[in-house]
């Protein structure tokens, strides 16, 4: 996959491509990932269906921690959420202390996070004595 950089992993003319996602290339060249309206659609749709079969519905409010850019995750999770209809909160990574003010204030009730930066947050939250203001569902399993 990497052989085919830049673009060689394209199957549709330039002028279908509407997006472009990328890995991260911490392991050599950056793979990318061309995307059609149609990819981008079944993007959201999978995303949708992921949280609908984690028991997320459009009464939750979805804190999402992963970037966004180049990197699909942000925005995969966002876009799944909106299609949802659930609100959510795009904070993107970093910032720790933020993220619990905002996840405290907006009583985030679904949070989407790398399992280091959600064992991070689980940690602050137990150091500053947070529980009790934190809404997460299930959290009781992971604090």
């Amino acid at each position: 996959m990497r052989e085919a950089y830049p673009l060689g992993l394209q199957t549709v003319p330039d002028e279908e491509v509407v997006r472009i996602h990328s890995s991260s290339g911490t392991t050599g060249t950056p793979v990318i990932i061309p995307y059609t309206a149609q990819d981008v659609e079944d993007w959201t749709i999978m995303f949708k269906r992921c949280y609908e079969m984690a028991g997320v519905t459009d009464k939750d409010i979805i804190h999402i921690t992963p970037g966004y850019g180049l990197w699909t995750a942000g925005i995969g999770f966002q876009s799944g959420a909106e299609r949802l209809g659930a609100m959510s909160i795009p904070m993107g990574p970093g910032n720790t202390g933020k993220q619990l003010k905002m996840m405290i204030d907006l009583k985030s009730t679904v949070l989407c996070a790398t399992s280091s930066y959600a064992l991070l947050l689980a940690e602050e939250i137990s150091k500053r004595d947070i529980n009790d203001q934190i809404h997460l569902k299930k959290r009781d399993h992971w604090f």
